[in-house]
C-alpha cells in the first residue's frame, strides 16, 4: 500500500470531501452544525444521499443533547424516524430564522393544544378525587418534551397538592399523554426546579418550596420508565426563614444539589444542599444592600453572585454537615470581590452560554452579561488552578462593553425566561399589554484578546390564542419551539412554532 497523499498541490486539492469514503463524510459531518449539514447537502447528489442517512442525524441531534444536557430519556435517538431527528437537531436554528424573518409580523404557532383536566375512573379511585383541580404551576424540562404540573382544590381537597407528570411528545402530532400522578398531603407549594437525575437514566427530581413559617423545600423522585412514578423523597426546613421571605432555589450542575437563596430585607444567605444525602453548607451572603435584579450563578466548584456593581465568587465548600443531626452547619464567606462599576442603577446580569459546536460535552458558561439601559458589558469567568480554599477558583474580568440603543432589548431581558439557541441567546416572556414575545440576542467578541464587543438583536411576538384569563406563566423551548401558557383560571395551552417538514 503506498503513502497517504501528502496535503500540498494539486495532489491535496484533489482530496473533495465527496472523493473520500462514506465513513469519513460523516465524521466530518459531525463537527458540523445541523444548518451546515443541510448545505453541504445542496451541493451534489453523493453528498446528498449520505445527509439524509440516519447515523447523521443521530450524530447531530446527540450532540445538540450534549451539549444542552438534555438527557437521552427525552429524544430516543435510536428509535427516532431520520425526518424526526432532523427536525429536533435543526429546531434551534429554525426558531432563530423564524424570529429574525417576523420582526415585524407576530410568529403564529403551527399547532395549538390544550391540556385536558380529565381524570380516568382508575385515577379518581386511587387518589380519592373526582376532579383535577385548577393548575397552579407548570415546568417545562429542557428539552421540552416533558412537564410536571401542580394542581389544588381547595373545596374538594383543601389539604393536598396533585403533581402530574406530562408527555408533551417529540411533536405537535403525538397526543398528549399523562404518565403518572401523585398526591402530597401539602398545600402551599411552589414549583422550582425539574430536571434529569446526572447519575441514573429514566429519572428526573422535582423541587418544590411550601411556602409557611419556617419555609420547607420538598424534593420528589420521578421514575420514567414503563410503569412511571412520582415518589416524596425528602425535605429540607429553613428554620429562620417566613413565608414573606423571598425565596429561590438553583441547581448545582451534573449533581444532586441545589442552592437555597433567602432574602430578608437587603441581605442575603444561601444554603447548599444535598438531597440525596441530607447534607449541605451555608454561605454568607454579601455584606452590601441587594437589589431585585441580583443574579446566582452556579458552577461546578464555586457560586457566584452578582448584583449592582460588585460580584461576589464563592468556593463551593464540603457539603458533609447533615441537615438531620441538627448540627451546627458552619457559614462560609465570599473568597472574592470584584467591583464592576455600572453607568445606571438598573443594571442587572444574565448568562451567555458559549458552548462549541463539536464540544462533546456540557461546558460551563465562560461569560457574564450585564445589561442597563446605555450600556452591556461583557464579564469573562477565568478559571484558577488552586487547590487552596482560601484561593478563588473562578475570577470575573471586564472584556468590553457597547452602547445599547436598542431600549427593547434592555426591556426584554429583564425578568423573562433566559435560554441558549444556536449560539444566541434566547429571551422569552410575556407582558400583559404585548403578549407573547421573544427575541435573539448575538453577542460576539473581536479585536485583540476579545475586548470589542458586537451584539446584534432581533425581537418579535409570538401568536397566540386571546383569553379573558390572564397569564401565570409563560415558558418557551428553544429546542422544540414551544411554548407553554399558563393562564389564571388553571388552563394550559401549549403552542407549536415549529412542525417536521
Amino acid at each position: 500500500m503506498g503513502s497517504p497523499p501528502k496535503c500540498s498541490g494539486s495532489t491535496y486539492s484533489q482530496q473533495r470531501l465527496p472523493n473520500l469514503p462514506a465513513d469519513v463524510v460523516i465524521d466530518i459531518l459531525g463537527f458540523l452544525r445541523p444548518c451546515d449539514i443541510i448545505e453541504v447537502r445542496k451541493t451534489c447528489k453523493l453528498l446528498h444521499r449520505i445527509t439524509v442517512l440516519t447515523t447523521v442525524w443521530i450524530n447531530a441531534l446527540r450532540t445538540l443533547m450534549e451539549q444542552r444536557s438534555i438527557p437521552k430519556d427525552t429524544f430516543p435517538v435510536h428509535e427516532l424516524p431520520v425526518d424526526l431527528l432532523e427536525h429536533i437537531a435543526l429546531s434551534p436554528h429554525r426558531v432563530v430564522s423564524l424570529v429574525k424573518k417576523s420582526e415585524e409580523f407576530p410568529v403564529e404557532p403551527m399547532a395549538i393544544r390544550v391540556l385536558s383536566h380529565r381524570l380516568t375512573k382508575g385515577e379518581k379511585d386511587k387518589y380519592g378525587i373526582k376532579n383535577m383541580g385548577d393548575i397552579d404551576g407548570i415546568i417545562l424540562a429542557h428539552g421540552g418534551r416533558y412537564m410536571v404540573s401542580l394542581s389544588v382544590n381547595p373545596s374538594d381537597w383543601p389539604e393536598s397538592t396533585l403533581f402530574t407528570l406530562w408527555d408533551l411528545g417529540v411533536t405537535a402530532f403525538h397526543p398528549i399523554q399523562v404518565l403518572t400522578r401523585f398526591s402530597e398531603s401539602r398545600v402551599g407549594l411552589e414549583l422550582h426546579l425539574f430536571f434529569p437525575d446526572p447519575e441514573k437514566p429514566s429519572v428526573f427530581f422535582i423541587v418544590s418550596v411550601q411556602r409557611s413559617s419556617p419555609i420547607i423545600v420538598l424534593v420528589h423522585q420521578v421514575l420514567l420508565s414503563d410503569p412511571s412514578s412520582i415518589t416524596f423523597l425528602t425535605t429540607l426546613e429553613i428554620p429562620t426563614a417566613t413565608r414573606s421571605d423571598p425565596c429561590l432555589v438553583d441547581l448545582m450542575p451534573k449533581s444532586r444539589k441545589v442552592i437555597v437563596s433567602l432574602k430578608r430585607g437587603q441581605t442575603m444567605s444561601f444554603w447548599i444542599w444535598d438531597f440525596w444525602n441530607n447534607t449541605g453548607a451555608r454561605l454568607v451572603g454579601p455584606q452590601w444592600p441587594i437589589t431585585e435584579e441580583a443574579y446566582l450563578l452556579p458552577f461546578h466548584d464555586t457560586i457566584i453572585f452578582a448584583s449592582k456593581d460588585k460580584i461576589a465568587v464563592y468556593n463551593i465548600p464540603p457539603t458533609t454537615c447533615s441537615y438531620l443531626s441538627g448540627q451546627i452547619i458552619p457559614k462560609h464567606e465570599a473568597s472574592h470581590i470584584v467591583e464592576v462599576p455600572s453607568v445606571t442603577f438598573d443594571a442587572f446580569y444574565i448568562q451567555h452560554c458559549v458552548r462549541s459546536p463539536t464540544s462533546q460535552e456540557s461546558a460551563d458558561p465562560c461569560h457574564l452579561l450585564r445589561l442597563d439601559s446605555q450600556q452591556l458589558t461583557v464579564l469573562e469567568i477565568i478559571d484558577i488552578p488552586s487547590d487552596q480554599s482560601l484561593i478563588p477558583k473562578k475570577h470575573a474580568k471586564r472584556k468590553g462593553a457597547v452602547d445599547v440603543s436598542d431600549v427593547e432589548a434592555h426591556a426584554a431581558a429583564r425578568d423573562n425566561y433566559i435560554d441558549g439557541c444556536d449560539r444566541c441567546i434566547c429571551i422569552s416572556g410575556f407582558d400583559s399589554s404585548k403578549g407573547a414575545s421573544i427575541c435573539m440576542m448575538d453577542v460576539r467578541l473581536s479585536g485583540e484578546k476579545g475586548t470589542n464587543v458586537d451584539l446584534a438583536f432581533v425581537n418579535a411576538s409570538l401568536g397566540h390564542s386571546k383569553d379573558d384569563a390572564e397569564v401565570e406563566v409563560h415558558e418557551f423551548c428553544p429546542i422544540l419551539g414551544r411554548g407553554c401558557v399558563l393562564t389564571t383560571n388553571g388552563q394550559v395551552t401549549l403552542f407549536d412554532y415549529l412542525l417536521p417538514r
